[in-house]
């Protein structure tokens, strides 16, 4: 969990917890709070290191700005090299709702326009290729500023529903034709774009039926969205470690009403300790969130972030776990966060048990 504003400080936890993490395992899946189609636009460039790849998905991103902080192009550098020099697989898993149109038809391109595959794949190809020409020529007209208005919420567009129309075509194809495809393109890329699809469709049927007006009460839906792609991509994917970094309010393993706000219906990891916690689970005991928490912050309450502050020597960060030693731990028995309905009611453990406090 982290909050997202503070990213110097964020990408350096991360780039040491996965340094760790891959000392552990072979294979590290690196989950992430975005679209699916632009995470696989980044495991291209973590292949290949063409810097191209980085250039043109900042320029056509609606979240253009938003990405070039989230994933700079030194931060993918540390873990390509990473990956390199351990000899360790890193591939990064997006997870959230599909709302990325442009860059969902260059991922669509980069696994489609192949040798080899099938004669309704060409087709298919060859209208995606006419689609984003035309959608490319309309974004490049508009000003920045219009451009990520206009653009955000062409995931109520009516090119939003072409793509959908001919990535569903191909979805069928490739249950039809799926030796033809694996043999061409891959298991990983095969399942990878399969779950996309899925994650496309999902978004979509949740955009027409439960929130087909409001865009605003479209994005309560993100956090189911985000848990059903993890499982979709954790069935088909080979064994590894996951790890990823969330927005904090993503990562409570229980459900909370944020003072003021709309209630909460539970949150991705929520949905997630609550399968963990089921004995027939392919997750059971294997989930753990670990809870950012900055010098200065207001989510917990202040004689807490005084008692973390004071155990940080200097300035950097230290993990501490809140569990353990149940007769004398306040985690345990209390509530300390300041934005649960009920915070005496319930206990600091029941949304969180590990704390990273950042000086």
């Amino acid at each position: 969990g982290e909050i997202h504003k503070h990213r110097a400080v964020n990408q350096s936890i991360s780039l040491q917890m996965i340094h760790h993490l891959l000392s552990k395992t072979e294979r590290l899946y690196i989950l992430f709070e975005g679209d699916p189609a632009v995470m696989f636009m980044i495991n291209s460039y973590l292949e290949s290191g063409n810097k191209s790849i980085l250039e043109d998905m900042y320029k056509v991103s609606d979240f253009s700005d938003q990405l070039k902080i989230i994933m700079p192009e030194l931060y993918l550098n540390e873990i390509r090299l990473m990956s390199k020099y351990m000899k360790k697989e890193i591939r990064f898993i997006g997870v959230d709702l599909s709302v990325d149109v442009l860059n969902t038809i260059r991922a669509s391109l980069n696994v489609l326009d192949r040798a080899g595959l099938t004669e309704k794949s060409i087709q298919q190809t060859k209208a995606l290729k006419s689609l984003y020409a035309k959608m490319k020529n309309y974004y490049d007209s508009l000003s920045a500023e219009d451009g990520r208005r206009i653009f955000i919420s062409m995931i109520k567009s009516k090119e939003h529903d072409e793509v959908l129309d001919i990535l569903s075509i191909i979805s069928e194809d490739m249950k039809t034709e799926e030796a033809v495809y694996r043999k061409v393109l891959g298991d990983f890329t095969f399942n990878y774009f399969n779950v996309m699809i899925g994650n496309i469709q999902l978004s979509a049927e949740r955009r027409r039926t439960i929130y087909p007006d409001i865009l605003e009460q479209f994005y309560y839906t993100r956090d189911d969205i985000m848990y059903r792609t993890f499982l979709a991509f954790y069935r088909v994917l080979p064994s590894g470690v996951y790890y990823g970094s969330f927005g904090n309010q993503h990562l409570y393993q229980d459900e909370y009403q944020l003072r003021g706000e709309y209630n909460s219906t539970g949150k991705f990891m929520s949905f997630l300790y609550l399968l963990s916690k089921d004995p027939g689970s392919p997750v059971k005991g294997k989930v753990f969130g670990i809870f950012n928490l900055y010098s200065g912050s207001s989510d917990l309450e202040p004689q807490l972030t005084t008692v973390f502050y004071n155990s940080v020597k200097q300035k950097g960060w230290q993990l501490y776990r809140l569990t353990g030693d149940e007769k004398n731990n306040p985690f345990t028995r209390y509530s300390f966060l300041e934005l649960d309905s009920n915070p005496k009611e319930r206990k600091t453990t029941d949304f969180f048990k590990y704390i990273i406090y950042i000086k």
